[in-house]
């Protein structure tokens, strides 16, 4: 299939209603089945606040989508979609906070690890998907470090997101975690009916 022929369909794809959507944070939770994936130390609330934070974040880089998959362009040498299956988080873990930190008002320190079933990238050269691999996608970071500042969970970017941009498909990010819980898509003042 060329690329002609690909992106098109994807485009017309992404206009296909989703029915039965649950929310990014919800998708990315189905990582965290077990208690052993979530440190003691972290509440129920920092974790729920960890994931809102999570989902804010990625969804500036990846469409995370209903069914669980996520997609991407990876833009480092050109524009090169990816696909993963069953996208989540993995782990979330206490990381030490250091004196530096206190002095710049920071609490805590987590980092949310991120994991897949797997992934596929479009192969250019031969202009059609490569095979599924059963991790995750070496170029996309493995997770992020989150602090707590001021009662606000802030990422430290990996260098490497700089390259990832929301890929194709119909997003799932909704409006509960958008941090004013307004519509960006309107004008100042305006919003949508209920």
């Amino acid at each position: 299939m060329s690329d002609v022929k690909f992106f098109p369909l994807i485009f017309l794809l992404s206009f296909c209603p989703v029915f039965g959507q649950s929310s990014v944070c919800e998708v990315l939770a189905k990582g965290l089945s077990s208690d052993a994936n979530v440190k003691s130390t972290i509440s129920e609330k920092e974790k729920k606040a960890l994931l809102d934070a999570t989902a804010i974040f990625l969804c500036k880089y990846i469409t995370i989508r209903a069914d669980g998959s996520a997609s991407a362009f990876h833009t480092f040498s050109g524009r090169r979609s990816v696909e993963w299956q069953k996208f989540v988080v993995f782990k979330i873990d206490n990381k030490s906070v250091s004196e530096a930190d206190k002095l710049k008002g920071i609490t805590k320190k987590c980092s949310v690890i991120f994991g897949c079933d797997a992934h596929r990238a479009w192969d250019t050269t031969r202009n059609l998907w490569g095979d599924w691999l059963a991790q995750s996608y070496s170029d996309f970071p493995e997770g992020v470090v989150f602090h707590l500042k001021g009662g606000t969970w802030t990422a430290e970017s990996p260098a490497l997101l700089k390259y990832f941009t929301p890929g194709p498909g119909p997003s799932i990010s909704d409006e509960k975690i958008k941090p004013s819980g307004k519509s960006t898509e309107l004008p100042a003042g305006m919003q949508k009916l209920k």
